[in-house]
């Protein structure tokens, strides 16, 4: 997707300008129904590039000002999308070309898609269509009337980036870059792409042979924070003024980067990253800069070692400075006995209702969240969003898990979070949050015949 800049007309905000001169911009009134309300009526506007996000984004109106509209070109919005043709024939597929086939059908969104069968073959492809732009991609918003960075196709599905049966007899995935700087195609600029899951799945790889299902469940359940590896070395020439802040750096320089919810380490190690990330960009780029979504999931650990670098001989002063802080705000919270510090207790997974969730008071009474291991970087993800420097809720992670026996797939072992239930108040609601955390798993066996001769009941959804 793309943002485009629309040059409005000054004498007509309802054209703007294209390279081939001023156009209209196509207008549509869209109808939201409201359960026991009115009908809210919204008017669309679109440009040749699509619809205009601005109309209703104030704060994008107000980053363009006056006489600017922002639209918005996403593959996405193809009518003719048909993807949902793509689930079906990789439902049915019974060996590699044909799930290729259902593949070729796939538009939007944008994923990666791994593949292994009976026989041995694995395979790997990146689907949906790409857009194809006149100039390289810059990442930021286009200019409308120039044409210049309009888009002259999508891809095709031979362009993508994908590969079968590779000499490594492996493919890792784990949101890091799966295409060379210099591919073709623009399938992202790498510089947030994230290296650290696949670097420590690599690792425990390239440790070991002959794996069994036990060892990838393990794997699966790994809460080395790889991150720490590229920013310790750093941090750790931190110099704190407090006993507690040279307490700290004696603990993190013993630290094996584990992320067990019993252990003090990872919420020191959090906390004081949290922290000096917001310090050094204020310090850096100025105190605008701390807007909404500023520290949201995804900072980028890369940035945070070239905002110390840019620090120059003052950086240990001000490591150890925030270090001093994040120690006292986390004695105010847990106490000042370091040793009873706990990193679960403020990083709980939040596993909330779906139906309920969502309700004051009552939302709370059906949240079966627990004290969470696992952080930003593990493979065991459980990434945290904003923070208030002492609580880290755990907010993105696998909340679905399966091992697959290709040797034998009724030994395949799976599990879901929050159950499969979804109604807080059946029995079996929440039954399994605890065996998700402690990696725990089941089979699911048998004919459907079979299973549903053994199982406990049978739950119908009716329209």
């Amino acid at each position: 997707q793309d943002l485009f800049v629309e040059d409005v007309m000054p004498d007509d905000s309802g054209r703007y300008r294209t390279p081939d001169g001023d156009a209209a911009f196509e207008t549509r009134d869209e109808v939201i129904k409201v359960r026991f309300g009115r009908d809210v009526h919204l008017t669309v506007r679109e440009s040749r590039h699509g619809p205009i996000l601005s109309d209703i984004a104030l704060e994008l109106a107000k980053a363009v000002g006056p006489g600017k509209a922002v639209a918005l070109s996403f593959i996405g919005l193809n009518p003719k999308d048909t993807t949902v043709e793509a689930f079906r024939g990789m439902n049915r597929a019974t060996d590699w070309l044909s799930f290729q086939s259902a593949l070729k059908l796939w538009v939007s969104p944008e994923q990666n898609v791994t593949y292994a069968d009976v026989d041995g073959h694995i395979a790997f492809t990146a689907v949906g269509e790409l857009p194809i732009r006149k100039r390289p991609t810059d990442d930021l918003p286009a200019p409308g009337s120039s044409g210049a960075a309009d888009w002259i196709g999508v891809s095709e599905f031979q362009q993508l980036p994908q590969a079968v049966d590779p000499p490594s007899h492996r493919f890792i995935n784990a949101n890091n870059r799966v295409a060379p700087p210099d591919f073709p195609l623009y399938v992202g600029n790498g510089d947030d792409n994230d290296p650290f899951r696949a670097e420590r799945i690599t690792e425990m790889l390239d440790g070991g042979s002959n794996f069994t299902a036990d060892d990838f469940a393990r794997m699966q359940l790994d809460v080395k924070e790889q991150e720490a590896d590229l920013l310790l070395p750093h941090l750790l020439k931190a110099e704190p003024r407090t006993e507690s802040g040279m307490q700290a750096i004696a603990l993190l320089r013993a630290w094996d980067r584990m992320m067990p919810r019993d252990r003090a380490e990872p919420l020191i190690y959090s906390a004081w990253v949290s922290r000096l990330k917001q310090e050094l960009i204020a310090k850096t780029l100025g105190p605008d800069t701390l807007g909404r979504g500023a520290f949201g999931y995804g900072f980028s650990p890369f940035l945070l070692t070239r905002l110390v670098a840019h620090q120059g001989d003052s950086a240990p002063g001000q490591m150890g400075d925030a270090l001093d802080e994040t120690m006292a705000a986390l004695a105010k919270a847990y106490g000042a006995n370091i040793a009873n510090w706990r990193w679960g207790a403020a990083h709980p997974a939040a596993l909330t209702s779906q139906l309920l969730g969502g309700i004051p008071v009552l939302g709370a009474l059906f949240d079966i969240g627990l004290p969470a291991p696992g952080g930003q970087e593990t493979v065991n993800r459980a990434g945290f969003g904003r923070t208030d420097f002492v609580h880290f809720p755990d907010a993105h992670g696998p909340g679905y898990r399966g091992v697959f026996d290709l040797a034998n797939l009724d030994s395949s072992r799976f599990i879901i979070a929050t159950g499969e239930s979804g109604d807080p108040l059946s029995p079996h609601y929440g039954d399994l949050a605890e065996r998700w955390r402690d990696g725990e798993a089941i089979t699911l066996a048998g004919s459907a015949d079979a299973v549903a001769a053994t199982g406990i009941g049978r739950q119908r959804f009716l329209p």
